[in-house]
């Protein structure tokens, strides 16, 4: 693991015994699953609820527009009203912006699937995610190297808790770990999260290796305009993940709809 990662999981454990996921007021709620939506649709956007990250700091002001809750409901309806498919809330608070609050926010405004985005590496992270009626919670492999039973453990959890399992994988060795275990569906980050290294030719090296994976994929990080997506598309992959360049918009509504290939006629 690398110096920025191990950073992060060294940071969430403190905030795990601080009690900071330990959420009790329960959103009733009946999941749905990302991993058919992505299954049926021939492209599949999946945005990102984000107010900063390491590489790039602050990336929208929560004081822009509306404020408070009513900024994430705003966005999850530009969001939803551009033709997302599902929706990534980073829940993290630390380098991201992100919060708990902003998951039970998102929860009350939209059906969409949604995406538990943290750094997660206990079962009460995801529990959570199950009170606050995520779909859905992401796994990064390079946490658990060399320790799959921790990661398995965490899957099974999840699925007892009704939830996906996005599995993200940086390298061929995590791809090939991941398409043999029991998540839900692989997600190929272009950024390196030891290194922050952003490079979108990751999606392709991996897809390159020969192996093939027969749960759905999503393609991470990075994607700034249309051309990206179809340059990625090419390869067989029919979801992506975006969301510094869609927070970052002036118009969410408009730029989601640019980078899912939707026209303003067709909503």
């Amino acid at each position: 693991m690398n110096d920025f990662l191990r950073k992060l999981a060294g940071e969430v454990a403190e905030l795990v015994e601080t009690g900071y996921y330990d959420v009790r007021s329960t959103r009733a709620h009946k999941p749905s699953s990302l991993a058919r939506i992505i299954e049926k649709l021939e492209r599949t956007l999946v945005t990102e609820l984000k107010f900063s990250s390491p590489t790039q700091g602050e990336i929208r002001s929560k004081e822009d527009g509306v404020k408070g809750n009513g900024q994430i409901t705003s966005l999850v309806s530009e969001m939803e009203d551009g033709g997302a498919s599902g929706i990534s809330v980073l829940t993290q608070p630390l380098h991201f912006g992100g919060s708990l609050e902003n998951l039970k926010t998102a929860r009350a405004h939209t059906r969409l699937p949604l995406l538990m985005k943290d750094i997660i590496i206990d079962k009460r992270q995801i529990d959570a995610g199950a009170t606050l009626g995520a779909d859905l919670v992401i796994l990064i492999s390079r946490l658990f190297s060399g320790i799959e039973s921790s990661v398995n453990g965490l899957i099974d959890h999840a699925h007892s808790r009704n939830l996906e399992v996005l599995l993200e994988v940086n390298n061929i060795e995590e791809y090939e770990i991941a398409i043999n275990s029991e998540a839900d569906i692989i997600g190929i980050n272009n950024r390196d999260l030891g290194s922050l290294k952003l490079d979108l030719d990751t999606t392709r090296r991996i897809l390159s290796s020969g192996l093939r994976s027969r749960k759905p994929l999503i393609s991470e990080s990075g994607f700034l305009e249309r051309r990206q997506i179809e340059e990625i598309a090419q390869l067989g992959v029919r979801a992506f993940l975006v969301g510094t360049s869609i927070m970052k918009s002036k118009d969410i509504t408009a730029k989601v709809r640019e980078l899912s290939g939707i026209s303003t006629g067709e909503r």
